[in-house]
């Protein structure tokens, strides 16, 4: 609650702009106990608020350890890392990416195939010229392009324009000779027959705070 913004409903429109359901957010527990059923955060802020209570609870973090292998018994796992040590633990996770080295140590997954499809996310602040005021939105492909939208509110500063958020998912070549100068043009291409403001959500944005 301290950083998050209550979200009220989810809503899916045509890329016209054309309402085409929305489902208010309500939980008769929940709402009376949190205000919500969902809030929005500011990833960045979120690690950071998770890896406060981690270390408040006993955990500490260690960096530049790369996994080498791991093995598994019926109740536990065993995990050895660049530097020579072994951890043994109930569970891994893991959580380091596309090409993670826990998912080709399991054995059991093929090698990474693109899709062909890239999620392109962005931010910027919203000085008001930005008529848009919804807190989410996905948006359907017009005929014959295949792309979608969403967009939102990614968190609030007191005496500061919203941060809001923005998620385009679209083809692109895996490996895109684009340039940082020509990116946000593509993905403009790409909004062509949606609605301005989900162009204008992409040229706001500056290239460092447009990432894949």
């Amino acid at each position: 609650r301290d950083f998050g913004l209550p979200q009220a409903d989810v809503s899916l429109r045509r890329h016209s702009g054309e309402l085409m359901f929305a489902v208010p957010l309500s939980d008769a527990q929940l709402t009376p106990q949190f205000g919500t059923v969902q809030y929005n955060v500011h990833r960045g802020k979120l690690h950071q608020a998770l890896l406060k209570v981690y270390i408040a609870d006993g955990g500490y973090i260690a960096t530049s350890k790369p996994l080498v292998k791991y093995t598994q018994d019926s109740s536990s796992v065993t995990a050895t890392f660049g530097d020579g040590e072994v951890v043994r633990a109930r569970v891994l996770i893991g959580a380091d990416g596309i090409h993670s080295k826990a998912r080709s140590c399991s054995g059991k997954f093929g090698p990474v195939r693109y899709s062909g499809y890239t999620c392109w996310r962005g931010l910027f602040r919203d000085d008001g010229t930005n008529l848009d005021t919804g807190m989410d939105k996905t948006i359907t492909a017009p005929s014959g392009r295949q792309a979608s939208f969403k967009k939102g509110v990614a968190a609030t500063t007191p005496n500061e324009h919203p941060l809001r958020s923005w998620a385009l998912d679209s083809r692109f070549p895996a490996h895109p000779p684009l340039p940082n100068a020509s990116l946000k043009s593509h993905l403009t291409a790409s909004l062509r027959s949606y609605l301005t403001y989900m162009q204008f959500s992409v040229t706001r944005s500056s290239h460092r705070k447009v990432l894949p």
